[in-house]
């Protein structure tokens, strides 16, 4: 009788299916050519990765008009398109193909993003069930296209233009859409919807205090994140109301800027898994480097007290990410203890933690040793606004600018001496410092 064989390239497709989706998973943080490399041990792999390897398509603007190879295109489900300063014009050239045109070849794909169109982009192809413009890119087209069914839709621009045009696209999107980044809110039922995420600035596309009444029609909603900016002499608005019964199905939650009285943390459950309490935008760029600062915008980042207030008010054991924002206080040490009490699976730990003053000292040490106390903590990612006795007051640098050698060296020294405290922990695996 012979032997089994039992070489990798023998695994059955589900096992290679589960392989291949965590490689994806990893090539975004480690390296993004692992399951190339993998592709590369034999034909038979290689064959096995073929729908990973060619799942997604580029293309840009100077390249439009080019045949993708036969042997790919049934693979491609994504398209991501990026264009250049002079993109609005060359879709208009008669003498290039339209855009669009490439998706003869691709009878597969389903999402596409654009990215760096700063024209706008003057699509109307219908089939899609993704739709994505990333933040250098606009929308010039309404209505939508006939048989437009999106389950996925996702428009944040960077600058505030082609507002006019979700008005006509997003309400017809109510019966379809189960994924939705905005910057604004339709006053229409949701029944499908799963994802949301707001961003933008109270004041601009959205009144705060609308806000719970429109939460009020996602009944399903199960991750849920509205990063907006407040405008001076705004308060902390509160983003549900007494009524609101969908907190029970939140997953994920993301605030900037939250109000400790929110009823919002009040409903949550023992379904939250990732809870961010966060500032948007993020207070560290403006705070480091000299940017045009814009006297509209204010920073109401909580103090450790009132971060323990809203936690306290969550009931959440099951909780494996948190995120924190906060400055420092006299409650900061009650702070940290309690995440050990409350969230006793706590895997990875973002803290953001600013100073009154900028003389106060980091007392990173204390802080290394007080999170050892968290038995399930993988990594954690730390922004601790460092001090320098030899330079209290730092210059603001250049947007543009890097940290100087002398600073990364110190930057690396403190790392060190963190990781030496934490790597005690039994399941602990990386830190990242900023």
């Amino acid at each position: 009788m012979s032997p089994a064989i039992c070489g990798i390239e023998y695994l059955d497709a589900d096992v290679w299916s589960c392989i291949l989706q965590h490689l994806l998973a990893l090539r975004h943080e480690y390296n993004r050519d692992s399951t190339k490399h993998l592709a590369c041990t034999s034909r038979r792999i290689r064959a096995l990765c073929m729908p990973s390897l060619f799942s997604t398509c580029y293309g840009h603007a100077s390249q439009s008009g080019r045949v993708p190879p036969d042997e790919i295109r049934l693979y491609v489900s994504g398209y991501q398109w990026r264009g250049s300063e002079d993109t609005y014009d060359g879709m208009l050239d008669c003498d290039r193909p339209p855009l669009g045109a490439e998706f003869e070849y691709f009878p597969e794909v389903h999402a596409v993003v654009f990215d760096s169109v700063p024209g706008g982009v003057p699509w109307n192809h219908p089939g899609l069930t993704s739709l994505t413009f990333e933040q250098d890119a606009t929308w010039m087209c309404v209505p939508p296209p006939p048989g437009c069914c999106l389950t996925t839709f996702s428009y944040t621009p960077s600058i505030w233009r082609g507002l006019d045009y979700l008005s006509a696209i997003v309400p017809r999107l109510s019966n379809t859409a189960e994924s939705l980044a905005l910057p604004e809110m339709a006053a229409t039922d949701w029944p499908r919807l799963r994802t949301f995420s707001l961003t933008g600035q109270y004041g601009k596309s959205i009144e705060y205090s609308s806000i719970p009444s429109r939460l009020a029609h996602m009944p399903n909603i199960r991750s849920l994140s509205v990063q907006v900016a407040p405008p001076r002499g705004c308060p902390r608005p509160c983003i549900a109301d007494s009524t609101f019964a969908g907190g029970s199905r939140i997953e994920l939650l993301t605030i900037s800027y939250p109000n400790p009285a929110d009823p919002i943390f009040s409903s949550l459950t023992e379904r939250l898994t990732s809870l961010s309490l966060c500032d948007s935008p993020r207070f560290y760029f403006y705070n480091r480097y000299d940017m045009e600062e814009d006297t509209n915008l204010v920073a109401p980042i909580l103090g450790a007290s009132e971060c323990l207030t809203i936690l306290k008010r969550v009931s959440a054991p099951r909780l494996v990410r948190l995120e924190l924002v906060y400055c420092t206080d006299d409650a900061e040490d009650d702070l940290l203890r309690y995440l050990v009490l409350a969230f006793p699976i706590l895997q990875e730990l973002e803290l953001h933690r600013y100073r009154p003053s900028r003389r106060d000292e980091v007392p990173y040490l204390h802080l290394a040793e007080m999170l050892t106390a968290l038995p399930y903590l993988r990594g954690i990612y730390l922004n601790l606004e460092w001090y320098d006795p030899a330079n209290p007051t730092p210059w603001r640098l250049p947007w543009y600018a890097s940290r100087n050698h002398i600073e990364e060296e110190k930057l690396v020294a403190r790392g060190r001496e963190i990781l030496r405290i934490l790597e005690t922990g039994r399941c602990f695996e990386f830190a990242a410092l900023h």
